[in-house]
């Protein structure tokens, strides 16, 4: 895990993770919106050391979809300049991949950890879930699925990851779809729209988790 974390660090700092285009999409996060990269860096360790000391009933399966999830974004870095179509079917897998642990971990034990353990055990896969999501919606975009080039996009991803949050009872999994909304260079009545619900089912999903 931490290796994997490094080569996905290391690819972010070295400036080849994102290419600025010349075309300007709607869903266009500002430079200091990717520092989100070093919090996801730092929670994948405190997952893993999590997981390795802590005797819980967290399957084997989430925490191997999490990893490969790290993984696989480390690829898909060196790949975008490139081979732009073959590094957004890399990015989608990842996702699919990041998403597939939160559920199967969420499937597989109840809400009982305290905020401190809920913290180390879930903040990790659910910001890399939440964020390869919008990060694979903004590749298709530039990609030039034109469709998908409005800010409502963006929206639907936090509907999704909002209703997620609450049947899993995962307060921080619509974070990153939170801090994308809140980062973008140009703001709207529906980035605004997309923060009050990420903010609404964290709330809610902590009341059900304490209930």
């Amino acid at each position: 895990m931490c290796t994997v974390s490094a080569i996905l660090l290391c690819s972010v700092l070295s400036r080849t993770f994102f290419e600025r285009e010349k075309m300007m999409p709607s869903i266009q996060p500002n430079d200091g919106a990717f520092g989100i990269w070093v919090l996801i860096f730092l929670t994948g360790i405190a997952h893993a050391v999590n997981s390795l000391f802590q005797h819980d009933d967290t399957p084997l399966v989430a925490n191997w979809l999490y990893t490969y999830a790290f993984a696989t974004v480390g690829l898909w870095a060196p790949l975008f300049k490139k081979h732009k179509k073959f590094s957004f079917s890399v990015l989608f897998i990842a996702s699919v991949l990041a998403v597939c642990s939160v559920v199967t971990d969420s499937l597989n034990h109840k809400a009982h950890y305290s905020l401190v353990r809920a913290f180390f055990h879930e903040c990790g896969p659910d910001l890399l879930a939440g964020w390869l999501c919008v990060a694979t919606l903004l590749n298709a975009i530039l990609m030039g699925v034109d469709m998908l080039d409005t800010p409502l996009s963006l929206f639907a991803v936090g509907i999704s990851f909002g209703i997620a949050a609450i049947l899993l009872q995962r307060p921080l999994l619509p974070s990153a779809v939170v801090w994308a909304c809140f980062m973008q260079r140009t703001q709207s009545d529906v980035n605004l729209a997309t923060q009050v619900v990420g903010v609404c089912s964290t709330v809610i999903a902590l009341y059900l988790r304490n209930m």
